[in-house]
């Protein structure tokens, strides 16, 4: 199993969009692939994928139930959906009886985080705290906060949560040179997994609730969306980190 996040230092980007297609193409590839979504606020995956669910991660693990009791199946054969919560409090009520309960995962193949961008952090934290991996994602439109929040979330992430970052991607571009793009290398200290064009069909499908991978309506995005699917299918199962301990120093530093 592997665990992955696509993190990002400001909404808008495209994070859900670029989370949700990419679980689409490896589910059509039989891979099984759960999403969590993180989202409290707007459910972002829950509403791209038109699915609705009334009970979420926290209501099944306060009645002592299954962690599988709240998670539904989608349109996509393969792919299934789990809410966690439905306040920012929620996020404080993990604890190692709750990190217990996610041994119940170990069917799935691959596991996506949804978390939205946050001033306290506190459900990126999380997220990056449970991943094995993390992807961050640039837009190029606000390349300049983007990219200092990827400064941010790779220096927290690889060196105080044990997460690891496999590479970037940038969203929403125009042309973009070799200089440019071997910057940020420099800076990130990454490999750039996929650079991802401005396009109106990929910005409205959230709003029409389509997958765009599926409906072969921009092939330039299912090729990048493949790119990472590549790369994600390359990495090796992370080796067993001490949650409990993760999740703790994630309490001290933002004050859970």
């Amino acid at each position: 199993m592997k665990i992955v996040t696509f993190s990002v230092a400001k909404g808008g980007v495209g994070k859900t969009i670029i989370t949700a297609n990419v679980a689409a193409a490896l589910a059509i590839k039989n891979k099984k692939v759960l999403l969590i979504d993180g989202d409290i606020g707007s459910k972002s995956l829950s509403h791209l994928l038109n699915v609705k669910s009334d009970v979420v991660l926290l209501d099944v693990i306060e009645s002592g139930g299954s962690i599988k009791d709240a998670i539904v199946k989608t349109s996509i054969e393969n792919l299934e959906l789990l809410s966690i919560g439905k306040s920012l409090t929620d996020y404080l009520k993990f604890d190692i009886d709750v990190l217990k309960k996610f041994d119940e995962l170990k069917n799935y193949e691959y596991i996506f985080i949804d978390v939205p961008s946050t001033s306290s952090g506190i459900e990126t934290y999380l997220a990056l705290g449970f991943s094995d991996y993390f992807i961050p994602i640039l837009d190029y439109t606000a390349f300049g906060p983007s990219l200092q929040g990827a400064i941010n979330t790779i220096v927290i992430g690889k060196n105080y949560l044990e997460s690891e970052p496999v590479g970037f991607i940038i969203n929403k571009t125009a042309e973009l040179s070799d200089i440019v793009i071997n910057d940020v290398k420099k800076i990130l200290g990454l490999e750039c997994i996929s650079i991802i064009h401005k396009s109106s069909v990929v910005e409205q499908s959230y709003a029409k609730k389509e997958i765009v991978y599926l409906k072969h309506s921009d092939k330039k995005f299912n090729f990048e969306i493949n790119k990472i699917v590549n790369v994600l299918e390359k990495l090796k199962e992370a080796k067993k980190r001490n949650i409990p301990k993760i999740l703790e120093k994630i309490k001290e530093s933002t004050l859970l």
